[in-house]
């Protein structure tokens, strides 16, 4: 396996030039959120701000719209309120993110359906961010997988990953490289594990590790934020595959920046990881100034 660092990441980074504007750097579109989770549409849309999406655009229920508007004033906002309101939102986009926050409610279920089967049928080079409640009502499914459009990034933790698979959370924790690889052999589409050293692997075989076992990241909202910064920079023209192994490094590089001021890795929040992404994007500027030549 890779084992991902700073070199790396920076190497992949899609450059901001300086006669750039919000179109070069992508159109993203983040489906979360419902009434009872309204905080997931929040965080992962705040997340691929901060990431560098040109334009970052929420799809939602009208009572998190009401709710998050007002605090996320860069962000543009969609009302689900028909039937195909998705699909509709689709032209144009570079990147889409779909599950944080939903619920488990067949509404969305077939939402879900509807949104893979358009995007199969008729925007197959759009890369596709699987997360969360998405993962769960696909699991529901026999042969979900073959409702995957071509560039899939699936992001299960390890309960979810377990309800994709059938095999139980702890034969998942003792094989998360063979699995994770064997998986996104047999399902054609990148898989991310997350958990103590987050597992990324890809279709072709390649498979990744990333150095970061912290208990901050363990927090609700640390996985919609991780979602939003993959769609960020699948918007900016990284491949699937990199996209999710430069997201997941500087996640984790977040953590490691909030552990570095709480001693006792206590006292933090999902929150705090959006506050420490601006530095953990520096740190790899930094570190590449400060490399020998």
């Amino acid at each position: 396996p890779i084992l991902i660092d700073t070199d790396w990441v920076w190497e992949r980074l899609p450059p901001r030039q300086a006669d750039a504007n919000k179109g070069s750097f992508g159109k993203v579109l983040i489906a979360a959120g419902s009434e009872r989770y309204i905080g997931a549409a929040g965080l992962a849309a705040h997340a691929a701000a901060i990431s560098g999406a040109g334009l970052v655009s929420v799809a939602s229920h009208p009572a998190v719209i009401q709710a998050l508007a007002g605090k996320l004033m860069e962000v543009t906002w969609i009302p689900l309120e028909k039937e195909y309101a998705l699909i509709e939102e689709l032209a144009g986009r570079d990147g889409l993110l779909l599950g944080p926050g939903w619920g488990q409610f067949a509404s969305a279920l077939a939402m879900l359906i509807q949104t893979l089967q358009h995007i199969i049928g008729n925007q197959p080079e759009l890369p596709v961010i699987l997360d969360a409640d998405a993962l769960n009502l696909l699991a529901a499914m026999n042969d979900w997988y073959e409702l995957l459009p071509p560039h899939t990034i699936l992001t299960p933790h390890p309960g979810e990953m377990a309800r994709l698979t059938g095999l139980s959370i702890a034969n998942i924790q003792t094989s998360r490289w063979q699995i994770s690889q064997e998986k996104a052999a047999e399902w054609g589409c990148v898989v991310l594990l997350k958990g103590a050293h987050t597992v990324i692997a890809a279709p072709d075989g390649q498979i990744s590790v990333l150095p970061f076992k912290n208990p901050v990241l363990a927090a609700a909202g640390s996985g919609d934020i991780l979602a939003g910064m993959i769609v960020s920079l699948l918007g900016q023209g990284m491949a699937p595959f990199e996209a999710a192994c430069a997201a997941g490094y500087l996640h984790g590089l977040a953590g490691e920046i909030i552990a570095e001021h709480l001693p006792g890795k206590r006292g933090s929040s999902a929150t705090d990881i959006l506050e420490a992404l601006p530095e953990s994007f520096s740190r790899l500027a930094i570190n590449q100034a400060e490399a020998p030549e």
